[in-house]
């Protein structure tokens, strides 16, 4: 049999393949307080700085930090939006070995949503969505998550976007369509 490492974060255990099963229940307890631990230490960590989509070189360095981003266009958005479609949702994208989407649906407010399809495990994160003005403007909309937050398979996490009609008119391309960009952080807890 060939060893291997546990797979929970902060366990340093190696031990044989088909001895991983009866370690990871036996020490299920010890890794649940392990990886509490480091989430709540990664949340202070998150929680104070504000995100702005540009990484630091150093914090990055030491933290083995990635971002990856989507673009989806919604085609005919002022059309779909005028027949009363409160509903958009995004092609399937794949990112971090998971497969996602965005979603965007208009209740009392616009909300601007990400949700993990399929991954094979939980996956910690912070994401920024991005309302992409028409070329000729300076401004952005955007709704930011400012801390960590834990996606699961089947999991959707939503942003609230303060935006008036004439606000989405004014992002709405020249021919109807509306472009919105997704930035996505994955935290590696070391």
């Amino acid at each position: 049999m060939s060893a291997v490492r546990c797979n929970v974060p902060g366990c340093s255990s190696n031990l044989r393949r088909g001895d991983l099963p009866h370690h990871l229940a036996t020490y299920q307890e010890a890794h649940l307080r392990q990886v509490s631990s480091l989430a709540r230490q990664m949340k202070r960590q998150l929680a104070g700085a504000e995100w702005t989509g540009e990484q630091r070189l150093t914090p990055v360095k030491a933290r083995g930090l990635t971002i990856s981003s989507s673009n989806w266009t919604i085609e005919a958005f002022q059309e779909k939006v005028g027949r009363g479609q409160k509903l958009f949702v995004s092609p399937t994208f794949r990112r971090f070995e998971g497969n996602w989407r965005m979603v965007m649906e208009k209740k009392e407010r616009w909300v601007l949503g990400l949700q993990l399809l399929s991954r094979l495990e939980a996956i910690l994160l912070r994401f920024k969505i991005a309302i992409l003005p028409p070329p000729n403007t300076d401004a952005e909309i955007m709704a930011t998550g400012r801390e960590g937050v834990m996606m699961t398979e089947g999991s959707a996490k939503g942003l609230q976007v303060n935006m008036s009609q004439e606000d989405l008119e004014a992002f709405t391309m020249e021919d109807g369509s509306l472009c919105i960009q997704v930035f996505l952080q994955e935290v590696d807890v070391v």
